[in-house]
């Protein structure tokens, strides 16, 4: 048998392990506060990325509703995003179903160090002033003959007029009756009478070339035609057209005719559905002598005078209005209710953007391989799509000027003046290295195809 240990023995074992104790609890103490300490760190630098992240959100939403305000907004729409070290896509909707009259924005942020912030808020949509918030404006006293009805049931039949309106008898405003002179002629109005108004928009203005910029459809001439169907892609079609219209028939979807012409509804026209809307643009006059449906602008005079006449779903904005026969106005409140529409619908007033493809200077040559012709083009393209230039025969040995459009898809209306003599032009280019296309000119019964290689 072992000897039993001495009491120094005893005493010296349990020093060591009481410092071999403590010692590990030193340890553990240290490794338990340098994991608090990391955690607390990481804690903060979440809540630092969190906070980053969120005025970054703030950024970002403050931008979508400030577009939104000035009318530029067009749902649905997505956008990159970069501020601060975060990245993301913003996606932008039509919340409208779920709560009326909203957006939602929604996203997920991406902080530098990888983490991912999903972001979500719901904005107003708000309402932007215009022209079309009423059944008819007119940028001058109405010539009126016969009793008018604005509206129905107590509603959608607001007016505005620059200077002073006189009603006939027994006419009827339901909603505001206001001008910026006097309202006269003891109309019944469900709303109030405003004289010495002021406006809350301004009056707006349209400009020929912004809308042959976006024109999906030209036409250089006069465009007759029974029915149209829109495409119904957002922004909606713009078909562009140099004469006049006469249209009838039934209207689908949604787009908007500038016409550089006249605008003359002599048969009725209805929409095929309550998804439909129309605006129709002239900076001439616009003749109805049916009913019909739409938004009207008109440069010029607005005119109703060989029958009585329902503009059921609509509005008209004319710079003078004459309604010599018994009429009604409806108006269309897909406008009011949203004002992003009316940039869809491209309707003056709205400050839909105009960026053309083509903008810049080309040059190259053209081909005519029938007569063995061929020259040489040097044209510039302005922001709104206004073609300048000039044109070098080789057969004519002249030069000549070019005046014209040529839209984003490619459209091409132009003159060519020679010493010799006037050409129209019309064609479609493309633009992929270059701007390659055909052009057909063409002078009395003379025609000719140019194949066109700008750079």
């Amino acid at each position: 048998m072992k000897p039993p240990l001495s009491h120094a023995t005893r005493q010296r074992g349990s020093a060591i392990l009481y410092i071999l104790f403590m010692v590990l609890a030193i340890s553990i103490i240290v490794l338990v506060g340098a994991e608090l300490g990391m955690s607390n760190i990481r804690q903060e630098i979440r809540y630092e990325d969190k906070v980053a992240a969120d005025r970054t959100a703030d950024a970002a939403l403050a931008q979508v509703d400030a577009d939104n305000s000035k009318g530029t907004l067009i749902l649905p729409t997505t956008r990159q995003f970069a501020l601060n070290g975060f990245t993301g896509t913003l996606t932008i909707s039509d919340n409208s179903v779920a709560m009326a009259n909203s957006i939602m924005v929604s996203t997920t942020l991406t902080a530098p160090d990888g983490r991912t912030y999903p972001i979500s808020a719901i904005l107003s949509k708000g309402h932007i002033p215009s022209a079309w918030d009423y059944a008819m404006v007119s940028d001058s006293s109405p010539t009126v003959a016969r009793a008018l009805t604005f509206g129905a049931t107590g509603a959608n039949g607001d007016i505005f007029v620059f200077g002073d309106m006189d009603f006939a008898n027994t006419s009827v405003v339901n909603g505001n009756a206001s001008a910026t002179g006097v309202v006269s002629g003891n109309p019944t109005v469900t709303g109030t009478t405003n004289n010495l108004a002021s406006a809350l928009f301004t009056y707006p203005s349209a400009i020929a070339s912004d809308y042959a910029n976006v024109a999906t459809n030209y036409y250089s001439g006069t465009l007759t035609t029974v029915g149209w169907t829109f495409s119904n892609g957002q922004p909606y079609d713009v078909v562009y057209v140099a004469g006049d219209l006469d249209l009838t028939g039934i209207i689908a979807g949604k787009g908007t005719f500038y016409v550089g012409g006249n605008v003359n509804i002599n048969s009725a026209i209805s929409f095929a559905n309550a998804n439909s809307h129309v605006g129709f643009i002239s900076p001439n006059s616009i003749s109805l002598a049916n009913n019909s449906v739409g938004y009207f602008y008109s440069g010029g005079t607005f005119l109703g005078t060989t029958a009585t006449i329902t503009l059921g779903s609509g509005g008209i904005v004319a710079s003078a209005v004459s309604l010599l026969k018994s009429s009604t106005v409806i108006l269309d409140p897909f406008v009011h209710n949203n004002s992003a529409e009316g940039v869809s619908l491209h309707l003056p007033g709205f400050a839909w953007t105009v960026t053309n493809l083509f903008a810049g200077s080309h040059s190259g040559t053209f081909t005519i391989s029938a007569t063995g012709d061929n020259g040489t083009l040097n044209v510039t393209v302005a922001n709104n799509g206004a073609v300048t230039g000039s044109i070098f025969d080789n057969a004519l040995n002249q030069t000549g000027t070019i005046s014209g459009v040529l839209t984003n898809s490619g459209i091409w209306n132009a003159t060519l003046t020679y010493p010799s003599g006037t050409w129209t032009s019309t064609g479609n280019l493309t633009k992929g290295a270059g701007v390659s296309g055909t052009i057909v000119e063409t002078s009395g019964a003379t025609q000719y195809t140019l194949a066109v290689n700008l750079s």
